[in-house]
């Protein structure tokens, strides 16, 4: 077992398995919800403080990766995948969040900025030594719909890419 002592994430064990443990939970605060947290690492891997310090500045800092992600997000609905918003306007019109967009846009298509603006930060996966070490996974109303758009974000807070996962 792999142990380290964090000042941010307090005491951190890691089996000796072959497989992703997750070695810390938590909630974080953003945009008056909390948003659960966790930290995974290979069974059989070291950590690294270096990388725990990135982690915990994320982390301190989610409001400002958060808007870096939305922008990301927005560019990725206009630009590279318009039809994952199609699809949650036409699909699931049923969906109260839905419905409100529907309602307030002028041509009953909402705009990519008003879509990634009541999308939920629904989770932050951070991944020790891994190569994307933060994703930050998007929804739009849970209630309806499992689909995610899952933000990839270096150590330094900057978007890598952007996957519809479900």
């Amino acid at each position: 077992m792999s142990s380290v002592k964090h000042p941010y994430f307090g005491t951190l064990n890691s089996l000796n398995s072959h497989g992703l443990d997750v070695v810390w939970e938590g909630k974080i605060a953003i945009n008056n919800t909390e948003t659960d947290a966790m930290v995974w690492i290979e069974g059989n891997t070291s950590f690294q403080m270096a990388q725990l310090d990135a982690f915990a500045a994320l982390l301190t800092n989610i409001s400002s990766v958060d808007a870096r992600a939305r922008i990301q997000l927005c560019n990725h609905l206009t630009r590279d995948d318009p039809y994952y918003l199609e699809y949650h306007v036409n699909e699931l019109a049923e969906s109260p969040v839905i419905a409100e967009l529907i309602r307030a846009s002028a041509e009953g298509i909402p705009s990519a900025d008003a879509f990634v603006q009541k999308m939920r930060l629904h989770n932050i996966g951070l991944w020790h030594g891994q190569k994307t070490p933060l994703i930050l996974d998007y929804m739009i109303d849970s209630d309806y719909s499992d689909d995610i758009l899952a933000v990839g974000i270096s150590l330094d807070g900057e978007a890598i890419y952007v996957s519809w996962e479900s």
